[in-house]
């Protein structure tokens, strides 16, 4: 534990647990076709526990691709997921492309 003074304020931070990075993140994929690539998405109770999904946001773009918003991601489980054996299969079969994958915060009013 460490503890610093300022303006007659104590702040004590636990410098040797880590502590799970969250992130809310935007991603632009690709796939053979949408409407089966949505299903698997949808189904996919892996991916739903790696963030926060109920705000988990889908918009179509055209019949081969996708914006994904995804909010408080675990970016730790979240790489373990994408490299697990049958993402990797999933995306070679569907012809997923991450294409760009951004992070992003709310607007502070």
């Amino acid at each position: 534990m460490r503890s610093f003074s300022s303006s007659n304020e104590f702040h004590i931070f636990n410098i040797n647990k880590p502590k799970k990075i969250k992130m809310n993140v935007i991603i632009k994929v690709s796939m053979a076709n949408y409407d089966a690539w949505k299903e698997e998405f949808d189904n996919h109770a892996e991916r739903a526990a790696v963030c926060d999904e109920s705000k988990t946001t889908v918009g179509k773009v055209d019949e081969t691709s996708c914006i994904v918003m995804l909010y408080d991601v675990d970016m730790k489980g979240m790489q373990e997921l994408m490299g697990s054996e049958f993402m990797i299969t999933l995306s070679e079969k569907m012809q997923i492309v991450n294409d760009e994958m951004h992070s992003f915060a709310p607007l502070q009013p």
